[in-house]
């Protein structure tokens, strides 16, 4: 039926536990099922199976990976491990990443994913897929998280489906949905045919100590934030926060300990953890169809869901990282400007926010380049440090390039500290002066200054919806400036930020 891969920005969460407890539910329901562990540099899916027995016990991924990379005959086969509970009789087929072998850590840092695809990897992964579509019901794969070559695998080439868990923090909700449009916009571009990508957002950790207004309001912006990815499997005017409240995973302490499924083989669990665990196994089960699950969808009173705009994003916020600048613009400016911008558009804003503490490297990652590529408008954040850096000012170029292609203002400059020493085609930029509020601390908000930057951002965000109600229509494969490619001149001078 499907490959459905578990997808999370951040570790932590839950991921591995939900694929195996969401797997040997579908097996009790008499599907075949394989479970993959291609999280390779942190495996152990094979823990959650303490109670099964093991009837074969392959060399699992890596061993396989690595002989496709030597040219060698390949069969899956007998790589697996079949897993067997003796008192139900559940079966289920497990692909390891092969960690028991005495080679495994030196043939993971010998083994090189750009060698293996330049090599036809790639062709081998899509017979490799092509077998498992016809063997099984479902093969359910743990990803690595973060960006990643193997999660490139996992998240745009093998799946049907992406079950893509995060908690509700900004850094987790935001990183989750940029990843995912990356891998959607992926699959569009890849060179095997394929249907969409199908992805299921589930919200991890939620505090079940918290008043119902605040659980509330995590369920209400995940919605917004995520909304459009679903678009292609429920109804168009079903209540998505319905579907986020029936599925969400609750904060366990006892669960961090160990690990051990929390669906019994032999009863069954009442917890709510394990009652979600059976709401995503009946939503996959029937193909998607929401209808066949415990989800109320009244959908009274529901607006109807419109269509993305082609553009991914409507702001790409350009920062230097790290250190006081990156933490006021996550903690101050970006919730703020949010709620903001939403007045003015009638909508939630897209923004783009890297939360990569540190910015290296002459390329960009491809996260980052499909994201100035496709984004609206670009909001600067000028610091000293913004023009010592390779990546920011290769930003700001990239969108002055556009600047000049569209004959439209783009570029938003915020002045967070200094000016007098920026370079010239800075200072002749008309800036929003934001360096009387460029502070952190709960301290702050109790001040007469934040409401006047409260007042700042309202002006600032008026300005940033009339540009983007303007921007021309999207252009395709558009040059993105290298880091590479730009020469800066220090600036020296006070302590930079």
């Amino acid at each position: 039926m499907s490959i459905v891969t578990f997808y999370s920005y951040k570790g932590g969460v839950g991921r591995t536990m939900s694929l195996a407890n969401i797997a040997t539910i579908l097996a009790s329901k008499g599907m075949d099922v394989l479970i993959v562990d291609w999280d390779l540099e942190a495996p152990g899916l094979e823990e959650y199976f303490e109670g099964f027995k093991y009837k074969q016990k392959g060399q699992g991924l890596l061993q396989m990976l690595w002989d496709i990379n030597q040219k060698r005959k390949v069969d899956y086969r007998k790589h697996l491990w079949t897993l067997e509970h003796p008192e139900t009789n559940i079966s289920l087929q497990l692909l390891p990443s092969g960690r028991e072998e005495e080679s495994y850590y030196s043939m993971l840092e010998e083994f090189n994913s750009v060698e293996f695809f330049n090599s036809g990897g790639a062709l081998h992964l899509e017979s490799l897929r092509n077998q498992w579509k016809e063997d099984f019901d479902f093969v359910l794969i743990d990803s690595r998280t973060g960006l990643s070559d193997a999660g490139g695998i996992c998240t745009i080439q093998l799946p049907d489906i992406v079950v893509a868990l995060f908690t509700p923090i900004n850094q987790s909700l935001y990183g989750v949905r940029d990843v995912m449009r990356l891998a959607k916009n992926g699959r569009q571009r890849f060179e095997f045919d394929r249907m969409d990508l199908t992805i299921i957002p589930i919200i991890c950790r939620i505090d079940e100590e918290s008043d119902n207004q605040t659980k509330d309001n995590i369920f209400s912006q995940s919605g917004e934030v995520l909304a459009e990815f679903f678009d292609d499997w429920l109804p168009a005017r079903a209540p998505i926060e319905n579907v986020l409240k029936s599925f969400y995973f609750p904060h366990d302490p006892e669960l961090l300990h160990g690990a051990s499924l929390t669906v019994d083989p032999v009863g069954d669990g009442y917890s709510k953890i394990s009652k979600s665990y059976h709401q995503i196994a009946s939503l996959l089960s029937s193909n998607l169809d929401v209808t066949q699950t415990d989800i109320n969808l009244d959908m009274n009173n529901q607006e109807i869901k419109t269509k993305p705009s082609e553009y991914s994003y409507d702001i790409y916020i350009s920062y230097p990282r790290g250190g006081m600048t990156s933490k006021w613009i996550q903690d101050t400016f970006l919730p703020l400007l949010n709620h903001s911008l939403g007045m003015f558009l009638g909508r939630s804003a897209t923004l783009f926010f890297d939360y990569s503490e540190l910015s290296a490297g002459d390329e960009f990652p491809v996260a980052i380049e499909e994201a100035l590529r496709n984004s609206k408008i670009l909001i600067a954040l000028y610091t000293p440090n913004y023009f010592n850096s390779n990546w920011c000012v290769a930003e700001h170029r990239t969108f002055e390039l556009k600047e000049k292609e569209f004959n439209s203002s783009l570029i938003v400059p915020i002045v967070l500290h200094n000016g007098q020493m920026f370079p010239e085609y800075a200072r002749v930029r008309q800036w929003s002066d934001f360096r009387e509020y460029f502070r952190l601390g709960d301290t702050f908000k109790l001040t007469e200054r934040y409401s006047e930057f409260e007042e700042k951002v309202g002006e600032l965000s008026d300005a940033i919806s009339s540009l983007i109600h303007k921007v021309p229509e999207l252009k395709k494969n558009f040059k993105v400036i290298k880091p590479s490619d730009v020469k800066i001149k220090r600036i020296d001078g006070p302590p930079l930020l």
